[in-house]
Order: C-alpha cells, then structure tokens, then sequence
C-alpha cells in the first residue's frame, strides 16, 4: 500500500483501528510511505506493477452512491464480482480475533467467478421462489448456529466502548441502557459479558497520542 503523499504514521486514525485491521487481514502487506515513494522517485527507474488499485477519497465524494451513503468505498461495491468476493477477507479478521468463520467451503470456493447472467424470466415467480430458498437457508444456518453454540458451551459477548474518546459515542443514557442489558443478559441466561474500554493520554492540543485498552466488569456508569 502506497502513500505518495503522506509521513509514517500520520494515515492512523484516533483509535488506529484502520491499522489494525488493514495488518490483521493482510499481514503480508507492505506499506509506503512519503518518503519511500521520495527514494523510488530519486532513482530515476522505471517500477512495473502487475495490478495497481487507485483510491481517491475526492473522487469518490463525487459519486451518486457515496451521496446517498455516505461510505466512500460505496461505488466500489456497486460493481459487478461474485457475491462471494468479500468471503476471504471476512475469514481472515475472523481468525485473527479468534472467532470461528461461518463461511462455507462453497462460499470460499466461489471467489473469483463471475456470477452467471440471469435471464429475463418472470423476476415474480424467481424472486418467491428465492425467498423461499433464502428461508430455508435460514433455518438451516440457525439449527446449524444453536447445534454449534450447544456443544461449544455459553456465549460470550465483548462490548468494546470508547465513551472517554470523544468522538462517535453513544449518548451516556444509551451507553447506560447498553451496560444495564449485557448484564442482565449474564444474569438471566448465565453468559460471560466482558467491558473492554479504551483509555486514550492526550497531548495539550487535545490529539490522541496512544490507545491502550483497560477491561473490567461494569455494572453502570450511573452506579
């Protein structure tokens, strides 16, 4: 991943979360950064790329679906790919966080082929008749889902909060609401409900400068 106009370390949001997932789910992954795109330029050569993926954030405000969502990577995914494109990505942040992936061999095997056209058929009859199919998947994937979560014992639920961030948190009564049900959930059906919080140090501007994570059992913030 190439930066040609931004230092090390200044690409990290807030939480850096977009670092930590980027290395979670492509550790093989390279990076650059201004200054190394600087040495390249330096060398007067000539660098081939098999494939390059240009991503302008600009470009993408301009597009009708990123007005509508909002998502700057929306347009991408209005293109047509298999509807499985996504599945190898989601496997690989799911083992990095130790969770089990719920994807299928089919699903991981169809990375890659192109879905095949549909013909103009009556679209009523094919739809019911996909509801019907997609209900039926349903089912099977919550026997399938209560069948695993027998034999694997009690779930567990992780609500990580950034209440002392800042930024994009939850109103304090709901944050409240949120703790006050997680716990009467474990008390009710004898699940494990782990807080994780993150506690951010600040520079006198206000910038966070780190994001270490602290982790305890909280009955409310009102308590």
């Amino acid at each position: 991943m190439v930066f040609p106009n931004v230092p090390a370390g200044k690409w990290n949001d807030y939480a850096k979360m977009n670092s930590f997932l980027s290395r979670a789910i492509f550790p093989s992954m390279s990076y650059e950064y201004e200054s190394d795109f600087a040495d390249r330029v330096d060398t007067a050569r000539a660098f081939v790329y098999d494939r390059v993926i240009f991503a302008d954030r600009a470009a993408a405000f301009r597009g009708p679906v990123f007005q509508q969502t909002w998502r700057t990577a929306s347009e991408a995914v209005t293109l047509k790919a298999s509807r499985y494109w996504w599945t190898p990505i989601r496997k690989a942040l799911l083992e990095f966080v130790g969770a089990s992936p719920t994807s299928t061999i089919d699903e991981i095997m169809g990375v890659g082929h192109e879905e095949a056209e549909t013909p103009e058929i009556d679209l009523i009859a094919l739809e019911a008749e996909e509801g019907e199919q997609e209900e039926e998947e349903e089912q099977r994937l919550n026997h399938q889902k209560a069948v695993k979560q027998e034999k694997a014992g009690k779930p567990v639920i992780t609500y990580v909060s950034r209440q002392e961030w800042g930024r994009r948190m939850l109103l304090p009564k709901g944050h409240d609401s949120l703790v006050h049900e997680l716990n009467e959930l474990e008390k009710k059906y004898g699940w494990e409900v782990s807080i994780l919080w993150w506690l951010a140090r600040f520079k006198a501007d206000g910038r966070s400068i780190s994001s270490p994570w602290t982790s305890f059992h909280e009955t409310s913030r009102s308590d």
